[in-house]
């Protein structure tokens, strides 16, 4: 009767070597595919994303009329639109070149007409503390000062949206009834991501 012939040992281990490096490729390998290749939605992000800047400028156009621009010479009122986005990241600085104190912020936006020099008005939003998106620069009690400035950064997040899914927005100086007396305010809208 003949002896089945086993293979020595060090042929034994080159075996399990090449074995344990094919399986290690292949798991690795893997791994690689489903969570690091390009356009991977798993694949951690590497860099961050930088907030929009936005800059505001703040004064009096005349005596009656207060507003904002997007540069020293253009004041409007009511001011330019701002359109924003939900889950976008911003940073707003707003230039005070008027010479009284003002402020800035987002408001949720009550709507209602207001007696202006005797006359009623179009509606406008009301000055009101309901400040949105912690997005605010100054107060009433403490206002950007005339030839000063202040930044502020704010995320719009969905959550903040649809807590209150019907409000329209507006940005506005709260300060001495500048929104209400003098038509310191301007339309903004917030879109979907």
């Amino acid at each position: 009767m003949s002896q089945a012939r086993k293979p020595n040992k060090s042929r034994r281990l080159s075996i399990y070597a090449l074995a344990t490096v094919i399986i290690a490729i292949l798991i690795f390998g893997s791994i690689y595919y489903v969570f690091m290749r390009p356009g991977s939605n798993s694949k951690p992000s590497t860099h961050s994303v930088q907030p929009i800047k936005l800059t505001l400028y703040e004064g009096e156009i005349n005596a009656t009329t207060y507003g904002f621009g997007t540069s020293p010479k253009d004041l409007t009122s009511p001011g330019p639109m701002l359109n924003v986005s939900q889950e976008a990241t911003y940073t707003v600085t707003v230039y005070n070149i008027g010479t009284k104190p003002h402020n800035w912020a987002i408001i949720g936006a009550q709507w209602a007409p207001i007696v202006t020099n005797g006359q009623l008005t179009s509606l406008r939003p009301f000055a009101t503390g309901f400040v949105q998106f912690s997005a605010q620069i100054g107060s009433d009690a403490d206002p950007i000062q005339p030839g000063s400035s202040g930044t502020v950064t704010f995320t719009i997040t969905d959550n903040d949206v649809n807590q209150y899914p019907s409000l329209t927005y507006a940005y506005l100086s709260q300060c001495s009834q500048d929104a209400n007396s003098f038509n310191m305010w301007g339309p903004m809208t917030v879109g979907d991501a």
